[in-house]
């Protein structure tokens, strides 16, 4: 009942008598350990668009940043893969236009049409202006 199976004069009480081994070792598995990312495939944003949710707000973790982050999408390229979004930097407290690759997000979570309480709205994106605007600034495109 009472063995010392490495004969250095301690003890090791077994009462079932189970065998004992040597030098145990523990093996842990270390991918149980971990978060498996949940990739975001071009087609779920895709998808996200055609349901008219172009310009609202997620939160999904990007690789660039390696962390959470409150994002606003605005588009994919089909093409490229690469998702346009508006970033949000808590630290400084704005926004910033950012591409990442689709393969670089994991999780998309919804937020809503409107930013999440304490995030402020982005500065509204016009597309730049045409070119031949110091000629015509009359013109509605210059305006």
């Amino acid at each position: 009942m009472y063995d010392d199976p490495r004969e250095d004069g301690y003890t090791f009480y077994n009462p079932y008598q189970f065998p004992i081994e040597e030098d145990p070792v523990v093996y842990y598995d270390d991918e149980r350990e971990q978060p498996q990312p949940f990739l975001v495939p071009p087609s779920a944003i895709q998808q996200e668009l055609n349901r008219g949710r172009r310009g609202h707000f997620y939160q999904t973790r990007l690789a660039s940043y390696g962390r959470m982050m409150t994002i606003q999408l605005l588009g994919i390229n089909p093409n490229t893969g690469m998702v346009s979004m508006n970033v949000y930097l808590p630290q400084q407290r704005r926004w910033v236009q950012h591409q990442e690759h689709y393969t670089d997000m994991s999780g998309l979570t919804y937020l809503g049409p409107t930013p999440p309480p304490g995030v402020p709205w982005p500065p509204s994106s016009r597309p730049p202006r045409p070119w031949w605007c110091p000629q015509f600034p009359w013109h509605p495109a210059c305006r």
